[in-house]
């Protein structure tokens, strides 16, 4: 193998140490399996937009990024629709869309994935113009996210996200939305609407997992007005893996959806990013746009014609 790589770090994701230990441990992983790699690192959203858009102008055998979810969803995001495949370094703290890919944590065998796997194309959402791997809402969560955002270099990132989710919880309003969905007009007063990139599970063991990445489908979860009574109620059955039969939560399931609200602009949270956009907001899944590499046993793969 001789290939060329060009590889994209993220320093603020959460499982990254100094910044030279990283470098040079990743690029002797490379190099000793053969890779041209070219290293780059980014301290900014901006930094690894930008990295990724050269490494796709100059045409590169290959990208990996190393990061959270929201370095991968940087980086993916300047990869939609192209044939150069993305790797994947899961050095974040929850790195979803690599769980869900069945990707390795230790970063060896990651790189093993990253160079050597199946290339498999997945799906991506699109809120707008904005690309998302993992899932948008609006609501309950941006406001939280927001709010730990101030909190959090005083708190640190966890504390802050607990005092913040009791403040937002307890004084945020429901707002007014109208979806248009699968041929139907639906409206609702809700605090909150989650979409997901495909199917995500809804059982307490599983719970925010996707068993696939190339349904074609977007997962719509629209939470109903509730009183306090109401909510508790819900969270108990949460518990107890009883979301599907709540009565104040609907499950839907679509490949465009449109949602008007009487704002200009809402506050969206994009894989854990937080936005104003334009309303109408307009959501729809790009299928198979996201060439990635992957295990045989992912579940972006099918049997038959996914592979390449």
């Amino acid at each position: 193998m001789n290939n060329q790589v060009h590889v994209i770090l993220n320093l603020r994701s959460g499982t990254i140490g100094g910044e030279h230990a990283v470098i040079q441990s990743i690029r002797e992983l490379l190099t000793g399996r053969g890779a041209r790699a070219e290293i780059n690192v980014a301290h900014t959203g901006n930094e690894l937009a930008r990295l990724a858009r050269r490494a796709v102008a100059d045409g590169v055998d290959q990208v990996i990024a190393g990061g959270g979810d929201g370095t991968i969803g940087t980086v993916a995001a300047e990869m939609v629709w192209t044939e150069i495949p993305l790797g994947i370094l899961p050095l974040g703290t929850l790195n979803h869309f690599a769980k869900d890919l069945n990707l390795p944590s230790a970063v060896d065998e990651a790189i093993d994935v990253a160079l050597n796997g199946n290339a498999v194309y997945v799906d991506v959402g699109a809120v707008n113009d904005r690309y998302f791997i993992n899932n948008s809402s609006l609501g309950w969560y941006p406001n939280i996210v927001v709010e730990r955002e101030q909190r959090r270099p005083l708190l640190g990132k966890w504390p802050a996200m607990l005092v913040s989710t009791i403040k937002v919880l307890k004084h945020y309003q429901s707002f007014q939305a109208r979806l248009y969905v699968n041929g139907r007009e639906i409206v609702r007063r809700s605090p909150l609407i989650f979409i997901g990139n495909n199917l995500y599970r809804l059982d307490l063991l599983f719970l925010g997992a996707r068993e696939r990445l190339d349904s074609g489908l977007l997962s719509i979860f629209l939470l109903h007005e509730m009183t306090r009574a109401d909510f508790i109620t819900l969270a108990a059955r949460a518990v107890k893996a009883e979301l599907k039969q709540a009565e104040h939560f609907e499950i839907l399931q679509a490949t465009e959806l449109w949602i008007e609200t009487n704002r200009r602009r809402m506050r969206v949270a994009v894989d854990g990013e937080v936005v104003r956009l334009r309303t109408p907001l307009h959501y729809r899944i790009l299928p198979r746009s996201l060439k990635v590499k992957a295990l045989k046993s992912s579940p972006a793969r099918q049997a038959q014609d996914q592979e390449i």
